[in-house]
């Protein structure tokens, strides 16, 4: 390279770079359309070559958690955020990493876990005070942990008064989750619905759906998702969750399987519903109606995006 042209040099540099950029929007769109093993195959290569490389790490993170697999999820989150310490959105899914490993450990993993997972958090706030998913995942953290590991109802009631004047829906949102922890399910349904006065959503009212869920009120919930479904038109992340629902509940299924249809369908895709668990979905209603070849068919197409998918390999037994 020494020996090259300024301008030849200038040349090979400014080419291998947008290489390298085409390189990590291919992946983000992969990504997104539930290619994780397509995602580990383009940038585990790029990350042992480059380690300081902060953004395929922060992709590589988000693709094993979406297989819900924290071990592989949380190397990647941390080395983004050691990378670049001031993103936001890399410590706001160091948090999610984190908590994902707290859920699936025993108590002392899982304490260590939980309290990393809520500093993460506050720094991705303190970093974007206006994020609204930093807010979101901080004020559910502070409702519904316990103290000992960084949570407790005051610090969310303070949270939700801080960002009122930002986001009245997220207030409403935060002070529902801290009625519901205190027991207080009156209220914290009264607060979901002033949320959803606020700003009618999809993702709103599956909040909603989502606190029915919790409290057994099977037919509430539903008579919701019929207007997340109106509201929804793109077919996005609030479809595939009210299918995962009616799937779970075994209600209607369809309606879930005409849901998760459109999903896959839709331009609108995301990790936050990843596709390959939408084919897994469909394999349950399959199952669920007596076609065990469709079943099949449908974890097969799911492994063939996530070949390491826990679910999926269960379901075939493997």
């Amino acid at each position: 390279m020494q020996h090259l042209k300024p301008f030849l040099f200038a040349t090979v540099l400014f080419t291998s770079l947008s290489m390298r950029a085409m390189d990590v929007h291919e992946a983000r769109s992969a990504l997104m359309a539930g290619r994780v093993d397509d995602v580990a195959a383009a940038l585990e290569p790029a990350v042992k070559s480059n380690p300081k490389d902060a953004l395929s790490h922060h992709l590589l993170c988000r693709a094993y958690y979406a297989q819900e697999l924290p071990d592989r999820a949380v190397p990647h989150c941390e080395a983004a955020v050691a990378n670049d310490s001031g993103n936001a959105i890399y410590y706001l899914w160091l948090g999610r990493a984190y908590g994902l490993k707290a859920d699936k450990s025993g108590p002392f993993t899982g304490f260590s876990m939980a309290k990393r997972s809520v500093a993460s958090f506050e720094r991705a706030f303190q970093l974007a005070p206006t994020s609204l998913d930093a807010i979101n995942d901080l004020g559910e953290f502070y409702a519904r942990a316990p103290s000992i590991v960084g949570g407790g109802t005051d610090k969310a009631r303070q949270l939700a008064e801080r960002i009122q004047p930002l986001s009245a829906a997220k207030y409403h949102r935060i002070l529902s989750l801290v009625a519901e922890k205190e027991k207080d399910y009156g209220a914290a349904e009264q607060e979901l619905k002033k949320e959803i006065e606020v700003k009618h959503t999809a993702e709103n009212l599956m909040d909603l759906v989502a606190f029915y869920d919790r409290r057994k009120r099977v037919d509430d919930a539903i008579s919701v998702i019929r207007d997340v479904i109106n509201t929804d038109r793109p077919r996005s992340a609030p479809s595939f969750d009210a299918a995962s629902f009616l799937t779970e509940q075994h209600r209607d299924p369809a309606l879930a399987e005409r849901l998760l249809k459109e999903y896959l369908a839709s331009p609108s895709k995301s990790d936050q519903a990843p596709v390959f668990r939408a084919h897994v979905l469909l394999g349950k209603i399959l199952t669920d109606r007596g076609d065990k070849e469709g079943a099949k068919a449908e974890y097969q197409a799911a492994l063939a995006l996530a070949k390491d998918y826990p679910v999926a390999r269960h379901a075939l037994g493997m």
